[in-house]
């Protein structure tokens, strides 16, 4: 599942929100659940479907890449 907030440009200028770290921004804005939650989707690269406003992040191993080891 995908999380896009499509008033990105609204945006700009805007106060920051949370911790001013962009997992913060994506929950308040995108309604992204916590980040041991997120899984893995469509790759970014090379993708012209993506639409405006998707959040992405880095995976490895199928793992969110700042949920550390367990």
């Amino acid at each position: 599942m995908s999380y896009t907030y499509t008033k990105v440009d609204d945006l700009e200028n805007s106060e920051m929100v949370g911790n001013h770290q962009c997992v913060a921004l994506v929950r308040q804005y995108a309604g992204a659940p916590a980040t041991i939650a997120w899984k893995q989707g469509t790759a970014v690269f090379g993708n012209r479907l993506l639409k405006k406003g998707t959040a992405i992040a880095t995976f490895v191993n199928g793992r969110y890449a700042n949920q550390g080891k367990r």
